[in-house]
């Protein structure tokens, strides 16, 4: 039985019971203040509540979001040995309003979630609706890094900073839901995978986007940024329909482009502001090396085009188009599979520029020959449910769409459709028959592989390194190669 002072800190604690996962109310009682806590923590004397004593922070400063403090005495012999998992499991409660649990690398604990007041968006969630929510943090968040090894920076972001924005901005939250659902749909086949609830959440997410896009408000940024992203996984459902609309990949193109186009609504300065800047690091690029690497029937494809062509005056985008599809060929010659080569392929179509764009918006047969053969470089993404098909039905639509009387220009593209075996599909890019990958197309990781993604930033949409200045106030180039040189961002041209 509760006294009174314990009634004080009383809270309500939603939980999923593991057995049965229905949605359980539980009270907790913080233990009441202690005069006398010898080994503590500085904040918890000051406050006069008996420290836990956990190091290097203990649960009180967790929870607080204070720097925990120490006296030099304090810090035992023993307290550099590992935790309990009940310990650790004490130590990992957050803020009021957020949400935390049990990493899912570690596996001798059941993972769990632990939502806590106020959570104003998630009032009246069912049983069904929490186990979505806690889907998405222990399973859905790791579809958008590329990370493989002890530290995925990515993941504690989507679990920590993008939910912060999502429990502020309902159409962040509706679509971290519906992304959630529509995982489990394709994965689980459980009640988590109702398509009437993922239709509930889509409800309205597109119209409140707009609004806020056109509001432009800068409560609303991070929000922006994080959907826009989400959208990317979330429209590719499309791709998996048989009724889709046929060249579903022009419109999948517009989504990804949409995330410029809130950068250039908003500013990428303020990106810094939002604590989401992790979440828009692309791979460097050399625009001028990889030309080389332009294979020579999509060299033809452009260098014979008849001057009384009326496609003749497009040469000059055709060939930026193939410039920025050689860099996928270069990565593949010198790095074979692995992250940076994936991350290279997802967010190929943020760089393009706008000419070449507007040649694949508009259906022009020798920018669909361009883009099919990027299609190809898809069918590579192995690992990642929402790209799952992608490849292979935009493929078989770009093929049917420009027909027999292109078929000489699509002849790796046309045979592609065949195979999903990746190193297959690599030799045939490549065209070479004896090529072999540098490392596994698995998803086995290793000491390279996490050096690459650790050396990950930001870059201008020429693929070169871009900093924050601030005296200036402005995005840079990190390396520019003369004075006055800056970032070039396709997307405002």
């Amino acid at each position: 039985m509760s006294t009174k002072g314990d009634d004080v800190y009383a809270k309500q604690l939603l939980w999923i019971d593991q057995d049965s996962g229905s949605l359980q109310n539980k009270t907790y009682h913080a233990k009441r203040p202690h005069k006398k806590s010898r080994l503590g923590c500085q904040n918890c004397k000051n406050r006069k509540v008996k420290c836990d004593e956990q190091h290097p922070s203990c649960g009180a400063c967790t929870l607080r979001r204070d720097t925990c403090v120490f006296a030099p005495s304090a810090v035992s012999p023993g307290s550099n040995k590992p935790k309990s998992p009940s310990a650790s499991l004490r130590s990992r409660q957050s803020s009021p309003g957020s949400v935390d649990l049990v990493p899912i690398h570690n596996r001798d604990v059941t993972p769990f979630i632990i939502v806590k007041e106020p959570l104003q968006i998630a009032t009246g969630c069912d049983a069904i609706d929490m186990k979505i929510l806690w889907h998405f943090l222990g399973h859905t968040c790791t579809s958008f890094s590329v990370e493989g090894g002890n530290s995925r920076p990515i993941e504690e972001l989507m679990r920590k900073t993008v939910m912060d924005h999502a429990f502020s901005v309902q159409f962040l939250y509706k679509s971290i839901m519906a992304l959630s659902c529509l995982h489990a749909t394709e994965t689980t086949g459980d009640d988590m995978g109702d398509p009437l609830r993922l239709i509930r959440y889509q409800d309205g997410v597109f119209e409140a986007y707009a609004v806020a896009i056109r509001t432009g408000d800068p409560k609303t940024y991070g929000a922006l940024l994080a959907n826009s992203l989400l959208l990317t996984a979330l429209s590719s459902q499309n791709f998996r329909l048989p009724q889709a609309p046929s060249l579903y990949i022009i419109q999948w193109m517009a989504i990804w482009r949409g995330i410029g186009s809130i950068f250039k609504r908003i500013d990428r300065v303020s990106l810094r502001s939002t604590g989401l800047e992790k979440m828009f690091y692309r791979p460097a690029m050399d625009l001028t090396a990889a030309y080389d690497y332009i294979p020579w029937n999509l060299r033809a494809l452009v260098s014979r085009i008849p001057l009384d062509d009326a496609d003749y005056v497009s040469n000059e985008a055709y060939i930026q188009g193939l410039r920025y599809l050689a860099t996928l060929y270069q990565n593949l010659h010198q790095g074979g599979f692995g992250p940076v080569m994936k991350l290279r392929i997802i967010t190929w179509f943020t760089y393009l520029p706008s000419d070449f764009v507007q040649l694949v918006l508009n259906k022009n047969c020798r920018a669909l020959v361009i883009l099919a053969h990027y299609t190809v470089f898809l069918k590579l993404t192995t690992g990642a449910w929402w790209l799952i098909g992608v490849g292979a039905r935009s493929l078989q639509d770009i093929c049917m769409f420009l027909g027999p009387a292109w078929w000489d220009e699509l002849n790796v593209p046309l045979t592609a459709r065949d195979t999903d075996d990746p190193t297959e599909l690599a030799r045939l890019l490549l065209g070479d028959p004896t090529w072999e990958p540098h490392r596994s197309p698995t998803n086995r990781w290793d000491a390279k592989e996490e050096q690459e993604t650790r050396q990950l930033g930001l870059v201008d949409d020429q693929g070169r390194p871009v900093c924050y200045e601030s005296e200036a106030g402005a995005i840079v180039l990190a390396k520019p190669s003369h004075p006055g040189d800056e970032p070039i961002w396709n997307i405002s041209q």
